[in-house]
């Protein structure tokens, strides 16, 4: 793979975003207070092994001095925007050999996290087992259900015996409601409709 140093503005960006995330805990809610001096050692070591990454694929020697770009001190980065730029910025550093055991690779892995905790809804999401999905109710399941409410005497009977009264069932009525709503939408709707109306008739239900 290909991988070049990343520009300085790039860095600078990076550098005070994990200044924050690793005292974020300690600063009040929408206060920013950055440290210029820690941000610049942040950028100085992301710099550093990103060259070292240059050079180990290309077997080269450059050098580069980092110069920290101050007007990121105030920005407060878009979670999503900041991850994807992490992500460029491992790609380009990981070609290092200490890259698994770098502060640069333990500082990306942190501000992602914090970054991931800053996604709307990560709060309000449920502490364990993630609620199960509604799934939406299709036309066929209904008229499924409402067959075999209408003819409990199938029930514990084998799925292929079932499924063949169905398919029996739907067909000698489905024919006159295709005749008039066409096969679409109308017809379905129509159809179960229809087949609701049946199993009040044969359940004895009253609507």
């Amino acid at each position: 793979m290909s991988c070049f140093v990343c520009d300085l503005d790039h860095l600078s960006a990076l550098a005070y975003a994990i200044e924050r995330a690793q005292r974020r805990p300690r600063l009040p809610k929408g206060v920013f207070d950055p440290d210029h001096k820690r941000a610049y050692e942040i950028g100085r070591e992301l710099l550093c092994e990103n060259l070292l990454s240059v050079n180990t694929r290309y077997n080269s020697s450059d050098h580069e001095e980092f110069v920290l770009d101050e007007s990121w001190a105030r920005c407060e980065l878009d979670p999503v925007a900041l991850m994807k730029s992490v992500h460029c910025y491992e790609y380009q550093a990981c070609e290092a050999s200490d890259w698994d055991s770098s502060l640069a690779k333990e500082w990306c892995d942190a501000v992602c996290r914090d970054a991931m905790r800053r996604l709307p809804g990560y709060e309000d999401a449920n502490w364990g087992a993630p609620p199960r999905p509604v799934q939406p109710k299709q036309p066929g399941n209904e008229r499924f259900a409402l067959f075999l409410k209408a003819h409990p005497d199938l029930a514990g009977a084998r799925r292929g015996v079932v499924n063949a009264h169905y398919m029996g069932w739907i067909s000698s009525h489905v024919s006159r409601f295709k005749a008039i709503h066409g096969n679409g939408p109308l017809y379905q709707a129509a159809f179960t409709a229809w087949l609701r109306e049946e199993v009040r008739g044969e359940t004895g239900e009253k609507g």
